[in-house]
């Protein structure tokens, strides 16, 4: 059976990495009292009177297509250089932090690195288990369906899409030697996949399609095309890896997201996985969401939040009229803290 998991920034997050959105748009901000140009000055200062609202990177992303709508054809040059600067400013942050994390592995043991790694892995392992030994007979059907025909019907083929640019998910992977055994599976890793480019390789920020580019006159524009709508970007320079990814979920039995926030600036991901779901009946969704302000004991209100994070994801797939099959095909996890260790402290 092959697991998929959509890797997004809260994994880098949870190992003690500084890459929310908050962390790198402080950063970005402070860099407007230093010689800039007016027409990078201006996006900072857009950004700084939004703060508060862009909590996660897809908040940001969405407001670089609304942005758009403060230039016109006389002044476009300065709405690319603009977004250039903070593309810039992203990759150089970015790199700093993922340089923190190598200098990390590099002082602490092989050990412990591979606990980490285990840690991470042990929890995945224990929901599956306890989804496959649970009283939703839906899931286990559809578990036992997938792992029906295996020469060894334990064995599980993880593959990874990351969509950080860091190499921290590398770093831990690296470090674990498969395959990983546990009572219900062994565990084998596979393929590390980066989705939206690397540090110093092209890392991509931007929206999902023309309609998220507010300004009407930009969205035919090639330059804006090709710095700002992510499908377009990674179809010109990507498009192998974009073909690879797209075998990947479908080659799939389970796709587990972690750490991305579902917001509309990745609506071509999420179509992907509801057609992924309609076509293959006896596939599984699993979505791990990280909510530190939910602490609710009441099993209405945790079931309330879990059907709204649901309902926000089939809304973003196109998918609203799904049959309640296929809804039951959909898993969410509210949790708080994943796991307990940390590259850096």
């Amino acid at each position: 059976m092959s697991v998929l998991f959509f890797i997004g920034n809260g994994f880098d997050v949870a190992l003690g990495l500084k890459t929310q959105t908050k962390d790198f748009l402080t950063h970005y901000v402070s860099r407007k009292d230093s010689k800039t140009t007016p027409a990078v000055v201006k996006l900072m200062c857009d950004i700084e009177s939004d703060m508060r609202g862009l909590k996660t990177w897809a908040n940001l992303e969405a407001k670089l297509g609304e942005y758009t709508d403060g230039y016109d054809d006389t002044n476009v040059q300065d709405c690319i250089d603009a977004y250039q600067d903070i593309q810039k400013c992203l990759n150089d942050y970015i790199k700093g932090e993922d340089s923190n994390a190598k200098q990390a592995v590099e002082e602490i043991k092989s050990s412990t690195v591979t606990a980490i790694f285990d840690e991470i892995l042990e929890f995945f392992t224990d929901f599956i288990s306890k989804v496959a030994k649970g009283h939703n007979t839906k899931i286990k059907n559809c578990l036992q369906a997938n792992r029906r025909g295996h020469v060894n019907p334990k064995n599980i083929y993880y593959n990874f899409l990351n969509f950080n640019y860091t190499s921290a998910l590398e770093l831990c992977v690296g470090n674990i030697k498969s395959p990983v055994s546990s009572d219900s599976f062994n565990w084998t890793s596979s393929e590390v996949k980066s989705v939206h480019g690397k540090i110093d390789n092209y890392p991509i920020i931007g929206v999902d399609n023309v309609s998220q580019i507010k300004n009407a006159a930009f969205r035919e524009k090639h330059d804006i095309l090709s710095l700002l709508v992510k499908p377009f970007i990674l179809k010109e320079l990507q498009g192998d890896e974009v073909a690879t990814a797209t075998q990947l979920i479908n080659k799939s039995c389970v796709i587990c997201i972690f750490g991305m926030s579902l917001g509309s600036t990745d609506k071509t991901w999420w179509a992907y996985i509801g057609n992924w779901l309609i076509k293959y009946a006896n596939r599984i969704l699993v979505i791990f969401s990280y909510t530190r302000e939910f602490q609710s004991v009441l099993s209405s209100a945790r079931l309330s939040k879990e059907k709204s994070i649901r309902d926000n994801f089939l809304k973003l797939a196109n998918m609203e009229d799904a049959s309640q099959e296929l809804r039951d095909r959909i898993i969410v996890k509210v949790h708080g803290e994943m796991f307990t260790s940390k590259l850096i402290q």
